[in-house]
């Protein structure tokens, strides 16, 4: 039975990595659901017949990637770079935003921007090369006062 689960994980950790996640995060998920695969596979005893097992196959690893896919955007923040770079961090946007020094302005509660890096900028968005990023009405004022910008008047 050990066995069983076990082949079970490397299964699907496979198939996250296939998807572009680490093994050993496939690995470290695929345990984490199991006490789900468990009840399913008791409660769901008809639908483990070899007739249905290609079906509950494929619904049980397209469910699993959307769990981890969820996991992973809630769990991972990513970091990108001027370069095209994506890294996964775990540090939070307020804590980056108090590491770094004052060219970055924070401009949305997901955005952190370099200001050297802004091709264009109004009260709404900002352009950085051929990405438009929305400035969230919370740092409206604090964009403005960095970059020189006057509110409509009302």
């Amino acid at each position: 039975m050990i066995g069983y689960w076990c082949v079970v994980v490397l299964m699907l950790a496979s198939v996250m990595a296939s998807c572009g996640y680490e093994f050993r995060q496939g690995v470290f998920l695929s345990t984490t659901m199991l006490p789900g695969m468990f009840c399913a596979k008791l409660s769901l005893p008809g639908a483990l017949r070899a007739s249905n097992r290609r079906a509950v196959a494929v619904a049980g690893v397209a469910g699993g990637i959307l769990v981890i896919e969820w996991l992973a955007l809630l769990l991972a923040h990513r970091l990108h770079t001027a370069d095209g770079g994506l890294y996964p961090t775990r540090t939070r946007i307020s804590q980056w935003e108090r590491l770094l020094d004052d060219r970055f302005i924070r401009i949305h509660r997901a955005w952190l921007v370099n200001a050297e890096r802004v091709s264009r900028v109004t009260m709404t968005d900002v352009t950085i090369e051929r990405v438009t990023l929305e400035v969230s009405r919370k740092y409206r004022n604090a964009v403005a006062e960095r970059f020189g910008l006057h509110k409509p008047a009302r």
